[in-house]
């Protein structure tokens, strides 16, 4: 290779597998392939004789990072490179010793550039021993893996990534105020024929957020908030890029650099990081840019960063200046601001026992959303059953008579949890039924890696939505209409799918009937109770096509 440049790598000891330090970038030199511009990029050993790799890279190098170690891999290094050609790499290993050694080089986590080979002689070299090759990498990852014949455990790996650091894509970026749950839980007590029911209901944590994605958003100051949630879509390497924080406030410009900044991924690939409240408590004009930070940057000139903006104002009036308002008005007008009190008092009275029935309400409503079936389905479904016996098709009859008994008495069967195959049977006799009545046409998937005998479920947990596909999806088109359910296991998770080819409706949208939002709150409940495996609602919408989808995390 000719006109290489150097990269001056800081290595970091194989036994130092902790915390990653700041980004920085590399100092980069001219020079003809002589070896002292060769760069130590790993080493195998923990002695004075550790044999040692070397690594060179052409002239088109822009930017590398130092070496770091690599957060998401145990006995790994990874440093960054941008616009290289061609990188060479060498050993400083014994002749004798070579045919000890093996290493293999894979692009792009598919392709074998070099798989267990001996490391190849040069001769009459001041410095290397050995050859480990050529290899073009413009827009390539590279993963080489060197180790000891008869120790591959204690090999060491070191991924060469040489692709530019893209934009992250901002999923949502919000101020996040949490609101404590109830120290105790709410406790009914009903009795019907002479028979003592409890109702438990605990009041979770909830939260509420001030959008910070629109340019120029005026955000009220307030000290109670908790933090600032940011959600980015999936990005490949996220340690390499950092958060900057920028104020401003007439002439003064405040900067915080964030380093280290802990991202956790979700079951999509998306990543979400919280920022300190902290940062955000003074007044003024805020830009918070995620950018890929390779060595020094011009904060006015990052490259591929992006930026939320939003406004902190004071309040209209501080505490202070409130406070000697209210007393001068309540010097000027005691007895106007007394009544003022009163009716104010008696409102908040009267807002505090509508939310406590509306609360109680929703318990009443939630202890009962087992047993409610639509009372028109029940009305036809026996109006289906009598006309089959009129037309004397009397083991027809008897059959789907057996069924709707069945399926009362799991409605009525007080059980909390029931098998996946109890819960099938329980949808396959509903859908039965109300074939009589529409005609559709329906299908059950079941993942083969799922034995239902042995899963079990809250009981009649896609009821609601099963009948709320019949009814508001695919009841007016008779024989057109098609619905299908799958049970699928994936890793861990049990997912609950409801699909259908009806109009659709906005999910966007809250609608006046009842049994999705009671399904939504008894989804809350559930979660309140299995908190270490917590249950997941999608909804999707769009022209014919429906899908409701439950996933039970961690749930097999």
């Amino acid at each position: 290779m000719k006109n290489y440049l150097a990269i001056v790598l800081l290595f970091i000891a194989s036994s130092c597998f902790g915390q990653i330090g700041g980004m920085k970038s590399v100092t980069l030199n001219p020079f003809p392939g002589y070896y002292r511009n060769y760069v130590n990029v790993l080493t195998l050993g923990y002695n004075e004789s550790a044999e040692a790799i070397y690594l060179s890279a052409d002239s088109a190098t822009k930017k590398a990072s130092e070496m770091l170690i690599y957060p998401a891999k145990p006995k790994t290094f990874f440093f960054y490179l941008e616009g290289a050609h061609q990188i060479e790499l060498r050993a400083d290993i014994a002749h004798d010793s070579l045919k000890n050694y093996r290493y293999t080089v894979i692009a792009d986590d598919t392709i074998v550039l070099a798989k267990e080979l001996h490391p190849t002689a040069i001769k009459g070299n001041r410095m290397f021993s050995a050859n480990l090759g050529t290899y073009e990498v413009a827009n390539r990852k590279l993963v080489l893996t060197v180790y000891k014949v008869g120790d591959r455990d204690n090999g060491r790996e070191t991924i060469i990534y040489n692709k530019k650091l893209g934009p992250v894509h901002i999923i949502s970026a919000e101020l996040v105020k949490e609101i404590e749950a109830k120290e105790k839980p709410l406790v009914e007590k009903k009795i019907e024929n002479n028979q003592t029911t409890t109702t438990t209901t605990v009041v979770t944590a909830q939260s509420e957020s001030v959008n910070m994605n629109i340019q120029g958003h005026l955000v009220s100051m307030d000290a109670k908030r908790s933090y600032a949630e940011i959600v980015i879509g999936p990005t490949e390497n996220i340690f390499l890029y950092q958060i900057l924080i920028k104020r401003q406030e007439g002439d003064n410009l405040e900067t915080t650099l964030l380093d280290n900044q802990n991202w956790i991924s979700d079951t999509y690939g998306n990543l979400t990081t919280r920022l300190d409240i902290k940062h955000f408590l003074k007044p003024g004009k805020y830009e918070i840019v995620i950018f890929p930070r390779i060595g020094k940057i011009d904060f006015n000139k990052m490259e591929n960063g992006v930026k939320i903006n939003f406004e902190m104002r004071k309040p209209a009036l501080s505490t202070k200046e409130i406070g000697l308002y209210a007393g001068l008005v309540f010097l000027m007008l005691l007895v106007v601001f007394a009544v003022i009190i009163v009716t104010t008092k008696r409102k908040n009275r009267k807002k505090l026992l509508a939310e406590q029935q509306q609360k109680e309400m929703a318990k009443t409503q939630l202890a009962t959303v087992r047993s409610q079936l639509n009372p028109h389905f029940l009305f036809n479904a026996l109006a289906g059953i009598q006309n089959l016996m009129n037309q004397h098709k009397t083991d027809e009859a008897n059959r789907y008579l057996a069924k709707f008994a069945r399926l009362t008495r799991n409605v009525l069967d007080n059980k909390e949890l029931i098998s996946l195959a109890d819960e099938k049977a329980l949808i396959d006799d509903y859908l039965q039924m109300e074939q009589l009545r529409f005609g559709f046409a329906y299908q059950i998937s079941i993942d083969p890696q799922l034995v239902i005998v042995d899963v079990e479920i809250p009981a009649m947990l896609l009821q609601p939505f099963v009948e709320n596909a019949v009814k508001h999806g695919i009841a007016e088109m008779e024989e057109a209409g098609q619905i299908s359910i799958e049970f699928t296991k994936q890793n861990e998770d049990l997912v609950l799918t409801v699909k259908d080819n009806g109009q659709g409706f906005d999910t966007t949208k809250n609608y006046e009937g009842l049994g999705l939002q009671l399904s939504k709150n008894r989804i809350a409940l559930l979660n309140t109770i299995y908190k270490q495996t917590p249950f997941v609602l999608h909804m999707d919408a769009r022209a014919n096509e429906t899908t409701m989808t439950i996933t039970l995390t961690q749930w097999l």
